[in-house]
């Protein structure tokens, strides 16, 4: 893939297809789960396990992706897993019993597992990094709406043309994948060869897979029964043998170490309940509107269709929330949406209003939107920067893993309860277990996850020691619209005063400073475009397991860029007195008492004509160039500073140069430095 006539949209639009057939097919059983039971007279117990037995593998799947994406080509792995996505399907689509139905979601499972985070390692082959964002926030809404839309589709195809007919279609997709793979995907080069522990991974399919089965068996079977305890025991201890042997090996297929850390502790259990109760009420919601109401699938899935679409579209909101007030009352919030809309669902019957269902579950889902996302990047946070990718690989797979079992944990309660008082009064019983659940991770939530003034008054010395000690030295930092002269003024400024001028020249210190390329930091820095600022904030709000589970980190390559200018400026800022252009240096050093912060604006006219002869434009490009750079910096301004670029309050002179002329305006600051020493 490193040819550059590739056609790259062509391609990450083949991966992007066969990630979404595999992420729409983790919900699609829900709908049509009474059917299924119904058809082979099987308990909710033995049914579950169509969803949960899916995720399980999927998430046993997960820590193993690492290492098959550095020991096959892109190609060859795409291909791999949606045959086997295709296999799984057809072999769905023709199961004469519940048992070959369970393989084949099985072998289904091997191949999602696979395809979901692959459109993510093939962006950042195929893509420069300014140009990820882009393809990323496409990506994240791709998968993130596939499960959310699940019910509903699987409903009125269930209705229409019998729950087989779901997976003739996935088929037709997963077939149409392979023959665009063959004839479109170029070969790839083999990357690196990975050391894959084999016992680490048969461990933990085994302990994984052993607690699923001992719980979901309890229902059936009662806890003392050897189907139950017998699962439970060896999954327990293949589990410990698996720990044990990650804590022993230098390269572990789970860095179980940074559960030493309180907070990623917390918010990884927390996690957990949150997404089994999410799961065990998209199971059981069906099962009562269409055995216990009589309704259709269709319906069903339209019950669910509003919640789905909170949990696909409001993502965003969340994020933008999440960034500016933090998780602690965001994840509370969520909570009590959560515990409280559940608590609502324990006192359904077969006379309440499905309208009632529908809006109880629509606020049950804004809670689990609410609170995912916040629980996952509070907790990654917490983790050192060494060890992020390590911890959202682990937090995903014992997400997918921990929810499976709380999940079937949650359907044993409805199962047992349901035996004694009938089927109605056990979902009463299961939903009211899931609120009490959820209320007791509240008030954990609340006690724990409280922020602490310690942290901030620590934020706040850490910013002050950032800069510089001895403030008897100026530092004057420039912001200018594009074309008026700043950089001309700032350069004769530091000229006349003697003193470092900084440009061009910290594009070097910054690119070593984030690990970026020179040409990536020129390009990039004050020039981040509306779009791919847009796109990088969509794909960060979606912030579902495939897109962070390569990541070096939580940051985008923007937001390294900025992280690193002002370590720089602070950096230079300690030195002694210079002159700064641009970069946001007057926000990053607006704390230090010898900052001289200005900003330098100029007539359009006189700017078209500096830009013309300056920069080489065309006279019929100057007023889209110009109005392009300022937008740009406007917006990188605003986004990383939460200011108003060019907004005289926020500097202590303002000049116009077209007014003034270049040397006057020198001529005034140096005047001005001259006085503040």
């Amino acid at each position: 893939m490193k040819n550059k006539n590739v056609n790259k949209k062509l391609i990450i639009g083949i991966i992007i297809v066969g990630a979404f057939i595999s992420s729409l097919n983790q919900t699609v059983m829900t709908a049509s789960l009474p059917r299924i039971m119904t058809e082979f007279g099987i308990t909710a117990s033995v049914g579950q396990w169509l969803t949960t037995g899916y995720l399980l593998v999927m998430g046993i799947m997960i820590p193993c992706t690492g290492y098959l994406m550095e020991h096959f080509s892109s190609r060859k792995l795409y291909l791999i897993s949606v045959s086997l996505f295709f296999i799984g399907c057809a072999a769905a689509a023709f199961s004469p019993n519940i048992y070959l139905l369970l393989l084949a979601r099985v072998v289904q499972a091997l191949g999602a597992g696979i395809l979901l985070p692959l459109p993510q390692v093939v962006a950042f082959r195929l893509y420069r990094p300014e140009e990820r964002g882009t393809i990323m926030g496409i990506v994240g809404l791709t998968t993130g709406f596939a499960p959310a839309f699940g019910p509903t589709f699987a409903g009125w195809i269930a209705d229409s043309f019998g729950w087989r007919s779901i997976f003739y279609i996935m088929c037709a997709l997963a077939a149409l994948s392979i023959v665009l793979g063959i004839v479109k995907l170029p070969e790839e080069e083999k990357h690196s060869e990975g050391k894959l522990d084999i016992l680490s991974v048969i461990l933990s399919t085994i302990g994984f897979c052993g607690l699923l089965t001992g719980v979901s068996n309890q229902g059936i079977h009662g806890f003392f029964s050897p189907v139950v305890f017998g699962p439970l025991a060896v999954g327990i201890l293949c589990i410990v043998l698996f720990s044990l042997r990650q804590l022993k090996l230098p390269s572990p297929l789970l860095e179980l170490r940074i559960f030493q850390n309180r907070n990623f502790t917390l918010g990884t259990v927390l996690l957990i309940f949150a997404y089994g109760s999410m799961l065990s009420v998209s199971t059981l919601l069906p099962i009562y509107i269409q055995n216990l109401r009589h309704y259709s699938a269709t319906v069903s899935g339209l019950v669910m269709l509003p919640g789905a679409l909170f949990l696909a579209l409001l993502n965003p909101l969340c994020g933008r929330i999440l960034d500016k007030r933090g998780p602690y009352l965001l994840s509370l919030a969520g909570l009590v949406l959560l515990g409280g809309a559940t608590f609502g669902l324990s006192f359904i019957g077969i006379d309440t209003p499905l309208a009632t269902v529908v809006i109880l579950y629509a606020f049950r889902t804004l809670g689990v939107v609410a609170l995912l996302q916040p629980l996952q990047t509070w907790a990654v946070n917490s983790v050192e920067s060494k060890f992020i990718s390590h911890g959202t690989a682990l937090m995903n797979t014992v997400r997918q893993v921990g929810g499976s079992i709380i999940s079937a944990l949650l359907v044993t309660v409805m199962s047992v309860s349901a035996r004694d008082n009938g089927d109605m009064k056990g979902i009463e019983t299961s939903f009211l277990v899931t609120s009490i659940l959820v209320f007791l991770s509240l008030a954990v939530s609340a006690v724990l996850m409280r922020p602490k003034k310690s942290a901030e008054e620590s934020r706040e010395k850490e910013s002050a020691a950032a800069l510089p000690e001895d403030s008897s030295h100026i530092i004057i930092t420039i912001a200018r619209e594009y074309g008026s002269g700043g950089r001309e003024i700032g350069l004769k400024v530091a000229q006349a005063l003697k003193i470092p001028f900084y440009d061009r020249e910290l594009i070097a210190m910054e690119a070593r400073e984030c690990g970026l390329s020179s040409d990536f930091v020129e390009s990039t820095e004050e020039g981040l475009s509306l779009r791919d600022t847009a796109w990088n904030w969509a794909a960060q709000s979606y912030g579902a397991f495939e897109t962070h589970l390569f990541a070096t980190g939580n940051l985008s390559e923007a937001d390294r860029l900025f992280q690193a200018q002002r370590q720089v400026i602070r950096q230079i800022a300690r030195k002694g007195s210079c002159v700064i252009i641009g970069r946001c240096a007057d926000y990053i050093l607006k704390d230090y008492p010898g900052c001289l912060r200005i900003f330098i604006r100029s007539d359009p006219d006189q700017r078209r004509q500096r830009i013309q002869t300056e920069y080489k434009i065309p006279p019929e490009k100057t007023d889209a160039v110009m109005k392009q750079k300022d937008s740009e910096r406007a917006f990188h301004h605003k986004r990383y500073t939460g200011q108003t670029w060019g907004a005289p309050s926020n500097y202590h002179i303002v000049l116009n140069s077209s007014l003034l002329g270049i040397d006057r305006c020198v001529r005034l600051i140096v005047e001005s430095v001259r006085t503040v020493k």
